[in-house]
């Protein structure tokens, strides 16, 4: 071939790709610009909350009128209406506010109606909740009352040491054969002050002439209470009634007790006397 002449061309030897025919019973289907806006999608309308949720349920009134009236050196002081089936009792927060009282839990205790009575319950406070003895109350071992000014625990039986067989007995062992309860002064920071072990009948406790003496007390009368003991151990603490301050058992803890009219409660320094009606 000459010069600048072209190679020739070879014959495509592939065939050429089929058409694409488009049936024309087949309506063709027209899309819009896929630039141009929508439709708004309706919104909901909004659905008022209180239809949706569960009503709740309002508190019931309490079966009967009572209230709490705390007790000063003056007299009456605050009065307390029980207004709720259970009024928490102790700090600021509480429903029945005791003050700056620093013995007293935010939530020391807790007054509550139950099956129409009046229900005291302790909540755990370090300090314990009391209630002022009207009637001789059974005592067990670890149990806490109050007398005057002195927080006293009533321990129970103990074994004291005795002398060997043969050997002189001690001086001031007790008698062979009998047994002894002990009954311990509480200190501050729960420390141990007297001790007191005696056989039955009785430990009294007062200012003069008992087992337990304190002459100091302003509250304690001479004779004030005892810790009567049976034969068969149980033990029962009584207030004598001659003193006005009266004696205050602690309230064991998740063993809710029963109030009436008259009762007096001791959170902390705070005495409060319980009205009905």
């Amino acid at each position: 071939f000459d010069c600048g002449t072209p190679f020739a061309k070879k014959a495509s030897s592939a065939p050429p790709p089929p058409s694409i025919e488009i049936a024309a019973d087949l309506g063709a289907e027209t899309f819009e610009d896929a630039t141009m806006q929508s439709a708004p999608v309706p919104a909901e309308e909004p659905v008022p909350a209180e239809s949706v949720a569960e009503p709740i349920p309002e508190e019931q009134p309490p079966p009967f009128a009572a209230k709490l009236v705390l007790e000063t050196a003056d007299g009456n002081g605050t009065e307390f209406t029980l207004g709720h089936l259970e009024n928490s009792l102790g700090g600021s927060a509480a429903h029945v506010e005791l003050g700056e009282d620093p013995h007293v839990a935010p939530h020391a205790a807790t007054v509550a109606f139950v099956d129409e009575r009046l229900v005291l319950r302790d909540e755990g406070s370090a300090n314990g909740v009391y209630v002022k003895v009207r009637e001789p109350a059974p005592l067990e071992p670890g149990d806490l009352f109050i007398a005057g000014e002195r927080l006293l625990r009533y321990d129970g039986p103990v074994d004291v040491s005795r002398a060997p067989a043969g050997d002189p007995p001690l001086l001031g062992a007790p008698r062979p054969g009998e047994a002894l309860y002990r009954v311990t002064e509480v200190l501050l920071g729960a420390k141990t002050g007297r001790t007191c072990h005696r056989a039955p009948p009785a430990v009294s406790i007062g200012r003069t002439g008992c087992d337990m003496n304190f002459g100091d007390d302003p509250l304690l009368a001479a004779r004030h209470a005892e810790v009567r003991l049976a034969e068969d151990g149980a033990a029962t603490l009584v207030d004598l009634g001659e003193g006005a301050s009266g004696v205050f058992l602690r309230i064991r803890p998740q063993q809710p007790v029963e109030l009436q009219a008259g009762d007096v409660v001791r959170i902390g320094d705070q005495r409060l006397r319980v009205e009905v009606g």
